[in-house]
């Protein structure tokens, strides 16, 4: 059955505890906690977190603790990585949160890359930038 999934970036900032934790707990910040919140309010989507590592990783899936920055010359690994995923789960939508900026760019590319070669749509929305006065706004 094909369906809409939502997806977040999971970024550089993960607990660094040793043992196995699920990926909602892996990765820290009040972005994760938004994603949960607008795949409720969508239907409760399935939602995922997007790990340059990985791919998308289901929000209760187990995580080990790990470092690894997606770079220009991982781009295609992760691009085929997400498109078999995006198969096997026969995604036709994707709801993509990620951040304005240079250090995101990649991970938008590689989604952008993977939905257009599977076929499915990308529907994009990017957090605003944290300040005291923006504090819980997207």
């Amino acid at each position: 059955m094909p369906y809409t999934i939502l997806c977040v970036v999971g970024g550089v900032h993960k607990r660094r505890d040793t043992k196995l934790l699920k990926a909602r707990d892996r990765y820290k910040g009040v972005h994760i906690q938004r994603a949960k919140d607008a795949a409720f309010a969508k239907g409760n989507l399935p939602w995922f977190i997007l790990s340059s590592k990985f791919g998308l990783v289901a929000e209760g899936q187990g995580v080990v603790d790990y470092r690894h920055n997606l770079i220009e010359r991982d781009l295609g690994i992760l691009v085929d990585l997400l498109y078999s995923q995006l198969g096997q789960m026969r995604t036709r939508e994707v709801y993509f949160y990620t951040f304005p900026g240079e250090e995101w760019h990649l991970y938008l590319r590689a989604m952008t890359l993977a939905t257009n070669k599977f076929g499915a749509k990308l529907v994009v929305t990017e957090f605003k930038k944290q300040t005291k006065r923006s504090r819980g706004a997207w």
